[in-house]
């Protein structure tokens, strides 16, 4: 390698590895690759930095030199006059990781690597390259984007907009996605996802400060650049493509940090699909598809999930950052067409808001037609065209007497050649949307570009079509705050266990260890003959339940392992009978045989608590309804641990459970603090745990009417779950 004649900048002691100043203060940035050629990455990479607004110094290295893009460039990195700040690397890949040892040895702060052919090819030789890269990146003490990645670029540097990326739609000109005037960022693990979601925010006039992609995560990741984003007090929404998050805590922190700032988070989470959930022997883990517990995990953030590029540009346009207390339960629409107004109310409360009737006013009687009754919807009926004027004056009157109810305008045929002046009419909307009190969303029924536009030039969030609107509306009401808006559960996924399972213990064991820790137990006793499981029936008080107890039968309910409401003797002997022909079922006979006899509690409720370990999360919790239907029903919703009194009432609220206890005449409020008494001894040791096979399966939890819990099913599940829950560990 050759020495630099130039001196080399040594870090500060006091920098750390945070982006925070470093695009801020950029001043120089070199691409490496560089080419005449703007089809190939370094080309264009070039062609990006060079038209745009980047006021620093911009150098080209390429290893023929000569002049490209009317830039004289060097030969290699050690040429340059100075140390360049950033750099930029579209070179074959294994130049790529010699380049990092060089940037760190001459104090290069940030390196994009948009080179290929590493761990994303899914082959040993790719693996072991990136292997090699990220000890290059150790070494070295370079931040590094990529690789495998369309890079970055950034509105917010004091050098001006830095574009070090290879996108088409980067460049400066027409099709440019970034604005310094923006108010957005975009995040991705996948660069062409964020070319589509770019030009798919446009149309919402959602403009963008940051356009980052962050390929195979090498180094940089959804988090650096999300602690970068938050930072930004110019950034409103953040949105953006991931596949996975690897510091799921550091996450979380980010996303209560930016909630604080009130910014609201915008995802689409790619390779949901069910292809990553496994079969298990219990609710807990056949419910633990990584679809679900990413869709918990996020509701616990207060992230806003979309399930396409689509759906998130249209949340996105509906500025969501204004609603992250919530969305106004009631709302006030103005619409210049009778129908198309009682449509959008209908639709409106459909998704749960109220449309109340209008208190009409004097003012406003006076100014409607006089074939016009005033209402909620709002008809203005011929006013747009025939007298404007008198329109923004109905406008103000009507919208001001709703300035804290959700607002909506829409209207019909609003263009030019029908007589509407609409850049008049959308200046006076944000005129009094200026003036105080909630936003006011425009809605055009057809497609009228211009009508949009010009919605778009005066700040106004802007959409056409009804649905659009409706499924942004309702995608952001499903994370509102609880007593706003219940969340919509998302069904589960039911994994098909055997009928045996191995390394799970009993019930009598399970809930032997559990009461060891204070979890309240029904009394009961574990027995192998009719005659001793008869005198426990009577001993405990009927009713009672009988149940098999037989190591790895996890789903009893299923082999006609459960018998329940055994009121007498009588009918004792004739479950113990039909137990007996559901232990042959699956081979369990005479000496093998257990039956755990419990008294049987009476219930208003049913809850269910499930935890196991994620390779990703740590450990995970599921909370919901109960009962055998657990995973049809879907009414669960996975978070992560620890989990708060907070994160229970979200479930118990988006599951039903709140009313449901609500209306058995309990109060939910205060079971919470019980519930989440029970949930930390019962998943404490499971979260200290050092193995990660350990789960725990309570359900049902059960709820009687006079507010006590019961653990009326319970199984621990894994190698070492005996050991996890015998060993005193946990809170």
């Amino acid at each position: 390698m050759r020495q630099s004649s130039l001196a080399t900048r040594v870090p500060a002691a006091s920098e750390d590895r945070s982006l925070r100043d470093l695009f801020a203060q950029a001043k120089s940035v070199a691409v490496i690759g560089a080419s005449n050629d703007t089809s190939r990455p370094g080309g264009r990479a070039l062609l990006n930095l060079l038209s745009g607004e980047f006021v620093g110094d911009v150098y080209a290295v390429n290893r023929r030199g000569g002049e490209i893009q009317g830039l004289q460039a060097v030969t290699s990195l050690a040429d340059l006059p100075t140390v360049p700040d950033l750099v930029f690397v579209a070179v074959a890949k294994q130049a790529a990781i010699d380049l990092i040892h060089e940037c760190g040895q001459l104090g290069v702060r940030l390196v994009v690597i948009a080179s290929s052919g590493f761990v994303e090819l899914g082959t040993e030789e790719g693996a072991a390259l990136q292997v090699s890269l990220h000890e290059a990146i150790t070494k070295s003490g370079v931040r590094v984007v990529g690789p495998n990645c369309q890079g970055l670029a950034v509105a917010s540097a004091k050098s001006g907009t830095i574009r070090l990326s290879h996108s088409t739609l980067l460049g400066a000109g027409p099709d440019d996605v970034l604005s310094t005037q923006g108010s957005a960022a975009w995040l991705s693990q996948s660069g062409a996802v964020g070319a589509a979601a770019a030009q798919a925010l446009a149309e919402y006039g959602v403009g963008l400060r940051y356009w980052m992609s962050t390929g195979n995560e090498v180094d940089v990741d959804i988090c650096d650049l999300l602690e970068l984003v938050i930072d930004d007090d110019a950034v409103t929404t953040i949105c953006g493509y991931v596949e996975d998050i690897r510091r799921p805590r550091t996450f979380r922190a980010l996303a209560e940090e930016a909630r604080r700032r009130g910014k609201a988070i915008v995802l689409v989470k790619g390779g949901s699909g069910q292809a990553g959930a496994r079969s298990a022997a219990t609710h807990t883990g056949s419910l633990a598809g990584d679809a679900n517990i990413y869709r918990g995990f996020f509701e616990q953030c207060g992230v806003i999930q979309c399930e396409t590029i689509d759906q998130l540009a249209a949340v996105c346009g509906l500025r969501p950052a204004n609603y992250l207390r919530g969305v106004p339960r009631q709302a006030a629409v103005l619409s210049n067409s009778g129908g198309f107004g009682v449509m959008l109310a209908d639709n409106l409360e459909l998704v749960g808001l109220d449309v109340p009737m209008l208190q009409p006013t004097d003012t406003i009687a006076e100014l409607l037609p006089a074939f016009v009754r005033p209402s909620n919807p709002l008809d203005v009926a011929t006013l747009p065209t025939e007298d404007r004027p008198r329109l923004d004056q109905v406008a103000a009157e009507f919208f001001g007497a709703h300035s804290q109810d959700f607002r909506v305008a829409c209207f019909v045929g609003a263009r030019a050649s029908s007589g509407w002046d609409v850049p008049a009419m959308m200046r006076s909307l944000a005129q009094i949307q200026d003036t105080g009190g909630s936003p006011i969303v425009v809605c055009f029924a057809a497609s009228e570009v211009e009508a949009r536009n010009a919605a778009i030039r005066e700040g106004l969030a802007v959409f056409v079509g009804l649905d659009r609107f409706i499924t942004a509306l309702r995608t952001i009401l499903a994370v509102a705050p609880a007593e706003q808006s219940p969340a919509a559960a998302q069904p589960g996924t039911a994994g098909q266990a055997t009928p045996l399972h191995t390394h799970t213990l009993t019930e009598s064991r399970s809930k032997t260890l559990l009461a060891a820790r204070g979890l309240p137990v029904p009394p009961g006793e574990s027995v192998r003959d009719r005659a001793t499981a008869l005198a426990v029936a009577r001993q405990v008080g009927y009713p009672v339940v009988a149940k098999l107890d037989i190591p790895g039968l996890t789903h009893k309910s299923r082999v006609g392992g459960v018998e329940l409401k055994i009121e007498g003797d009588e009918q004792f002997h004739e479950a113990w009978s039909r137990l007996e022909s559901a232990a042959q079922a699956v081979d369990v006979t005479g000496h093998d045989l257990r039956v755990l006899v419990e008294r049987q509690v009476a219930s208003v409720a049913e809850l269910v608590v499930g935890a196991k370990r994620d390779a990703t999360f740590g450990t995970v919790v599921m909370l919901g309804r109960g009962g055998v239907d657990v995973e049809t029903m879907g009414l669960i919703s996975w978070r992560v641990w620890p989990v708060t009194p907070v994160d229970i009432r979200d479930v118990w609220v988006g599951t039903g459970v709140w009313k449901e206890l609500t209306d058995a005449g309990l109060n939910p409020a205060g079971l919470v603090n019980d519930f989440h008494g029970l949930i930390e001894a019962a998943v404490g040791p499971l979260s200290e745990a050092t193995d990660d096979d350990v789960e725990i399966d309570l359900n049902p939890v059960m709820v009687t009417a006079g507010g006590d819990l019961w653990l009326a099913d319970a199984l621990l599940v894994g190698r070492s779950s005996e050991h996890a829950y015998n060993s005193g560990g946990g809170s």
